[in-house]
């Protein structure tokens, strides 16, 4: 059986690929042996590097410690849109079939979710759930409703610092912790009503 020129030159292309990686394999072992066994995650002694902390088990006692400080935010803005209608004359309707009503407004409501990070009422959230509103109002974790106004915001990182009254405030506990690195596990908080939301 005559194999094809193609099909000689595939095999030649695949044994001489081959045979170039395992010259390659025996030059690096024999001359840099320390590189062949860092690629493998082993240092010199023989012994494998640490392995980074696995994911908690649980997240509960975050949830019990940061619970309460994680707030629902609703924000109000009203929209003015301009309702489109036919033109109802035919002689318009070949020039220009769509046709602008009057100016209407409607309520729009964004939903989101905050957490308290001080004493003094301030809330950090995202830039996209207050973005151009008339009215904030905070629902706390026991039910407490209060106003909030915009201290600052930037659209580039979506976050917004709002600021409550300071005397419905339970602010989340913070901690200096060194060891948090990049790739460390985290949980991101939020209320019951963003998970209810279709």
């Amino acid at each position: 059986m005559r194999k094809s020129p193609a099909t000689r030159s595939t095999l030649a292309f695949l044994a001489q690929s081959t045979l170039v990686g395992l010259a390659l394999a025996f030059v690096l072992t024999v001359c840099a042996p320390g590189l062949v066994e860092r690629l493998r995650g082993v240092d010199g002694n023989g012994a494998e590097p640490p392995v980074a902390s696995q994911a908690p088990d649980s997240y509960r006692d975050a949830v019990l410690r940061a619970g309460p400080a994680v707030v629902s935010i609703y924000a109000d803005k009203i929209i003015t849109e301009r309702s489109l209608r036919l033109v109802p004359d035919p002689v318009l309707q070949r020039y220009s079939a769509i046709g602008y009503g009057p100016p209407r407004q409607r309520l729009e409501r964004s939903l989101g979710s905050g957490v308290i990070v001080s004493d003094d009422g301030y809330v950090l959230t995202n830039h996209h759930v207050i973005a151009g509103a008339e009215d904030i109002q905070i629902v706390m974790q026991d039910g407490r409703v209060t106003q909030a106004e915009i201290v600052g915001s930037d659209a580039d990182t979506d976050l917004a610092v709002l600021k409550i009254d300071a005397g419905a405030c339970r602010p989340c506990a913070w901690t200096a912790n060194r060891k948090a690195r990049s790739a460390t596990w985290c949980w991101r908080s939020a209320t019951r009503s963003d998970w209810d939301r279709p």
